[in-house]
């Protein structure tokens, strides 16, 4: 869940599993956790594939990652991109993601990385 939180700061809520003692009604819980996300970027997108990694898209070519639970996070910029409203992403592990923007013509484009964001083609 995304939310704008002023001046331009964007959080973001993880899910994360607690387990309590066996035979505990409540022994599933889940808990939100709001993270500062450091961009001025309106996000759109986000893929969490675990509780550690996750990837956000958003406008003027914004892609993030972090790798450690939302502690830090990495810009991953895409040359020739950053007009771009990068409207969804969906990642499958800490280096493998695709990045798709929309708008007319050729503002319309799906992008991928099979290397942490480091190339994009």
């Amino acid at each position: 869940m995304l939310r704008r939180t002023g001046a331009g700061s964007f959080f973001i809520a993880f899910l994360a599993i607690r387990v309590a003692g066996a035979g505990h009604q409540d022994s599933h819980r889940v808990r939100l956790e709001p993270i500062p996300i450091p961009s001025q970027a309106s996000l759109r997108g986000c893929s969490a594939v675990d509780e550690q990694v996750a990837w956000l898209s958003g406008t003027r070519g914004t892609v993030l990652r972090t790798r450690d639970g939302g502690k830090s996070w990495q810009q991953l910029p895409i040359p020739g991109a950053g007009a771009l409203d990068f409207r969804d992403i969906e990642a499958f592990d800490g280096v493998r993601a695709f990045a798709m923007s929309a708008g007319s013509g050729e503002a319309s484009r799906i992008y991928r990385t099979l290397d942490g964001g480091a190339s994009w083609e």
